[in-house]
């Protein structure tokens, strides 16, 4: 998937499909959550943003376009660099690998992106936001597919926050 990770420590798995994975600390890092609370005026520091929005959704594209879907892609699950930025996508114990076509696919898609966008709404301008989409989905202007699939993303949750 080409998704850069932190190092394995150790792992284990059961006969009944369960397993658990052990990862050595990403250091320097924080989650973009807690970030976000402890020194929201990061966000205001273009260069690192423009480098974090281009990292996470050439991530996130990678992971989707592999079928595997995070479902619980929250800014608490992603591991953020402060100094020179670099990315780590954590904690899913919920993803799976699904065939592309199948609507368990995207739908958890549509919701890795509503979960993404529910918080970053919040920190980054719609400027921000729409540059993470396009980068995303690998374009420079937004298609008509594209805005069908914002569309769905900005209604995933309802208006629930």
């Amino acid at each position: 998937m080409d998704v850069p990770t932190a190092r394995v420590v150790t792992y284990a798995e059961t006969n009944d499909r369960r397993g658990a994975i052990v990862t050595a600390e990403v250091v320097g890092s924080v989650d973009l959550w807690t970030l976000s609370q402890r020194s929201p005026q990061k966000f205001q520091d273009r260069t690192w943003c423009n480098a974090v929005i281009v990292e996470l959704a050439n991530h996130t594209r990678s992971l989707h376009e592999a079928g595997f879907v995070h479902y619980d892609l929250k800014w608490r699950n992603i591991l953020v660099t402060e100094v020179e930025p670099e990315v780590r996508i954590i904690d899913c114990p919920l993803g799976r690998a699904f065939d592309k076509s199948l609507p368990f696919h995207r739908r958890g898609v549509l919701k890795d992106l509503a979960c993404l966008d529910r918080v970053t709404r919040f920190y980054l301008s719609r400027s921000q936001r729409l540059r993470f989409f396009l980068r995303y989905r690998g374009h420079d202007h937004l298609t008509r597919e594209d805005k069908r699939i914002l569309r769905r993303v900005l209604r995933f949750f309802g208006g629930r926050h």
